[in-house]
């Protein structure tokens, strides 16, 4: 639960400050102090960057101020609320963006969450026409069972996006990779003798260099002339392995 609250942008105190106040109710400073185990000025002070959010306010019993938090549903709000801020601003960060990339640039991406993103993003950018090769690694393949199913929701999404997918993976793996991708219908396997020492993801945008283990990682390499050499590779081994 913290964890999703400090990802959409809650301070360490606010988070303790909101699950106190979830916790007790309508409630004073005292108790939320106490239950949060933060000094009873820091708590008011986060009670009031909460209720600038929108999250908590405040009633009046007798002359005595009573806190509580408003109902959970408008994280929701806020994170639109977020998404609409981003969207303002977005054309202007891209404009910056594009004046500072070169045109072949190398970026390493390392942890699950970081990789996720990177596919998202890459096939969410891919469009009818484009394509995605991939050199399967073979060993940490089936090892971790996270690592098959990671891929084959990637294969899943170019499969509604009507992207020209093809995976040649090692032969030792050929029943296991039947049956993973058997109903993704878009997906073209082949199946060769040599074993990848590490996953090479090959788009129209860039070359995707993927080992997994305790940290996985991919090297992202975006070169249109070595786009073109590693899809003429691909290209080749695929008409060598029928």
């Amino acid at each position: 639960m913290e964890n999703v609250l400090r990802e959409i942008g809650f301070t360490e105190r606010e988070i303790k400050v909101y699950l106190s106040m979830l916790k007790l109710g309508e409630s004073t400073i005292g108790p939320i102090a106490k239950e949060s185990s933060i000094q009873a000025a820091k708590v008011y002070e986060t009670i009031s960057k909460l209720e600038s959010k929108g999250l908590a306010s405040y009633i009046i019993k007798g002359k005595t101020k009573y806190f509580l938090v408003e109902d959970p549903d408008k994280l929701k709000l806020l994170l639109k609320q977020k998404e609409r801020n981003l969207l303002e601003i977005l054309p202007k960060l891209k404009e910056r963006y594009a004046h500072n990339v070169e045109p072949q640039v190398v970026r390493i991406h390392e942890g699950y969450k970081a990789i996720k993103i990177l596919f998202d993003y890459l096939i969410d950018n891919l469009n009818q026409g484009d394509f995605y090769y991939v050199f399967s690694f073979a060993k940490e393949y089936l090892e971790d069972e996270q690592v098959p199913l990671f891929f084959r929701q990637i294969h899943l999404k170019l499969n509604e996006k009507k992207i020209d997918d093809k995976l040649i993976g090692p032969k030792s793996q050929k029943k296991e990779l039947k049956e993973l991708y058997k109903t993704i219908k878009s997906l073209k396997l082949r199946f060769s003798e040599t074993h990848f020492p590490v996953g090479l993801v090959i788009t129209s945008k860039s070359v995707l260099q993927v080992t997994w283990g305790d940290r996985p990682t991919v090297i992202e390499i975006c070169s249109d002339n070595l786009i073109k050499k590693y899809k003429e590779f691909f290209l080749d081994m695929w008409k060598l392995n029928k």
